[in-house]
């Protein structure tokens, strides 16, 4: 049951003025969710809403014994910042590390040695972020399931897994392209990436500039050299979030022209030897179809964002790395590629290959199906309860 509550510690208006639109509350008291907002008539980020409520009623349905617990909850596609000190449900968090790095440096060290700036990473501001807003210093949240995820993959166990069989029949049980494929917008832009963000580059203040500072554009200029078996590119360019230069229109055709390659349907991309996964305002929401498909080699670029599932796999063993800066993607990309063409040997690395994509469908048949996604928010749940005593007195 879902009830809209007048008693809410943080009336909406101020909410969405310290926090932005993307967050709202949900009370659950006695299997009852209580909201802050009415949803048939706020359209704010509505899908994102129907969906989480749908996953929390499900949830609260079967868990008997679910928590009375206040969840506050941001549907933004990146991490959220707020000024009140409260533990946030989000698709996306920044990693332990990089918010500990974050409170005493501008930039900080992921685990592959890549640099990352830490200011535009946590400031929240979307694309048109300055770069000397400096980094909260209270940052904590918990990831839960994408509306994505729940929406395509939330079937029973025995469902899924059948599912997982159709995709794998419909490219002919294993890959047949010895090439990588990937297809994405350009999200992400000067969230942190090396050659541009959090720099006095000249290069910054040329119109061109945009299309290093956003690294996903970056990836697919680079597939351009590389057509032969990089079939990567974007779907779309979104001039909005090139900041003023995406109103050169001069500019922004020319960046599509060069970038924007034809639809390829996720679902088929298990035909292809690798995948790639690369984040953009946070982490990918294509991933865990990438996963489940269990027949292709995942290159994972390294990511300041983390995930619900992100401790489930294991680089080496569910996917292969790549450093968040691409310097490695190449020569990564090109290695497997020749152990994938020399499948008819049967090779030691083919071989590993094969047992990799499988295990990251293994991992995902366990990790996506109904009863591990609820888990996941129930997870969540448990934990924003452990704190809250610790943060802020409840009221009613």
């Amino acid at each position: 049951m879902l009830l809209v509550s007048p008693h809410t510690a943080v009336p909406r208006s101020l909410l969405t003025e310290a926090c932005g639109a993307h967050l709202f509350r949900y009370r659950v008291v006695s299997g009852v969710v209580y909201a802050d907002h009415d949803h048939q008539h706020n359209t704010v980020l509505a899908w994102h809403r129907d969906v989480f409520l749908e996953m929390l009623l499900v949830s609260i349905w079967l868990y008997k014994r679910f928590p009375d617990v206040d969840l506050w909850v941001s549907f933004s596609d990146e991490p959220s910042r707020c000024n009140l000190t409260l533990p946030v449900l989000q698709y996306t968090v920044i990693g332990k590390d990089v918010v500990q790095q974050a409170q005493r440096s501008s930039t900080a060290v992921l685990q592959d040695g890549s640099t990352v700036s830490v200011a535009q990473l946590l400031t929240g501001g979307g694309e048109e972020e300055r770069l000397d807003v400096p980094a909260p210093q209270f940052y904590r949240g918990w990831a839960f399931n994408y509306p994505f995820s729940w929406q395509q993959l939330s079937f029973l166990p025995s469902v899924l897994q059948r599912y997982q069989r159709c995709l794998q029949d419909k490219v002919g049980g294993r890959p047949s392209k010895p090439k990588l494929i990937w297809r994405g917008s350009n999200t992400g832009g000067r969230k942190g990436w090396a050659p541009v963000a959090g720099t006095s580059s000249p290069l910054a203040r040329h119109p061109w500039g945009v299309a290093l500072a956003n690294k996903r554009m970056a990836l697919a200029l680079l597939a351009r050299s590389h057509a032969e078996w990089m079939d990567v590119g974007l779907h779309e360019v979104i001039p909005e979030l090139m900041g003023p230069e995406g109103n050169n229109t001069q500019l922004v055709q020319d960046l599509r022209q060069l970038t924007i390659r034809g639809y390829v349907p996720q679902e088929t991309w298990g035909s292809y030897a690798l995948q790639l996964s690369i984040d953009g305002h946070g982490s990918p929401n294509r991933l865990p179809l990438q996963y489940l498909q269990g027949s292709s080699v995942i290159l994972k670029v390294a990511s300041p964002f983390k995930d619900a599932f992100e401790g489930r796999f294991q680089p080496g063993v569910h996917y292969k790395p790549v450093r968040y800066d691409l310097t490695d993607l190449v020569p990564r990309g090109q290695e497997l590629l020749a152990r994938f063409k020399s499948s008819s040997n049967k090779t030691q690395g083919t071989t590993e290959m094969m047992h990799m994509a499988a295990a990251a469908g293994a991992e995902a048949l366990e990790v996506f199906n109904l009863l591990g996604q609820l888990d996941a928010l129930a997870y969540a749940a448990l934990k924003v309860m452990s704190l809250q005593s610790n943060v802020y007195t409840h009221t009613c």
